[in-house]
């Protein structure tokens, strides 16, 4: 089968190891599994040996680290701008478009109205099957919100990503453990995000579109 030399069992492949564990597990015998190998019995007994050690180690309470997952997916949808982070919606369950017009006709309008009070304003957004949805199109042709076009597959050029890293990390170093610890801590983050990042983030729009031209279109280090 494999047309080997024989040798210890460090010498043994990975197929070979899956070989001797499967054709010791329909009876086989050790000889058989060595002639058919082309190995010795020794080093097929030491990694029967050592494979059914490493099994039983698995499920040992000295080995295994108790955790809490938790019941429920929490999620969050946010917007920001260059003058701030705008109204926020912390949700449990499924995304869907109908969900994704629900959270914009309570929080999208508000914001922009909020930083950009008589003033002209676009909304950029990724091309998430929700946000590309045609309840979700027919929600902002009816709003006359203006999309920015994107690219697919494109996260470098959407600074929101780097915001969602950000945030991902603060949130996960205050360890919460229950759904509702989650959600006061992912709201307090949010709400505490630094101006000047936001700012530096919005910004950094012309360099990111310029990094990608001479790139010739591939990634942008972003």
């Amino acid at each position: 089968m494999f047309g080997r030399p024989s040798g210890c069992i460090d010498q043994l492949t990975t197929v070979e190891r899956a070989a001797i564990i499967t054709l010791h597990g329909i009876g086989w015998t050790g000889r058989e599994i060595a002639q058919e190998l082309h190995c010795s019995e020794n080093t097929v007994s030491l990694w029967l040996t050592s494979w059914n050690e490493t099994c039983g180690k698995r499920f040992d309470p000295d080995y295994m680290v108790e955790r809490v997952p938790h019941s429920e997916r929490v999620s969050l949808w946010g917007c920001f701008s260059a003058r701030g982070v705008g109204q926020a919606e912390i949700f449990v369950g499924e995304f869907d478009a109908k969900r994704y017009v629900d959270i914009l006709q309570h929080n999208l309008i508000q914001t922009a109205m909020h930083f950009y009070p008589g003033e002209y304003w676009w909304f950029q957004q990724d091309n998430a099957p929700q946000h590309t949805s045609h309840l979700a199109q027919r929600w902002f042709h009816n709003h006359g919100v203006d999309l920015l076009d994107f690219p697919p597959y494109s996260p470098d050029l959407n600074p929101i990503e780097n915001l969602w890293s950000i945030l991902k990390a603060r949130v996960e170093a205050r360890l919460a453990r229950t759904t509702d610890e989650v959600e006061r801590v992912l709201k307090e983050e949010w709400e505490t995000l630094d101006k000047e990042l936001l700012t530096s983030l919005a910004h950094s729009m012309p360099t990111r579109c310029a990094a990608v031209v001479a790139n010739h279109g591939h990634k942008a280090p972003y």
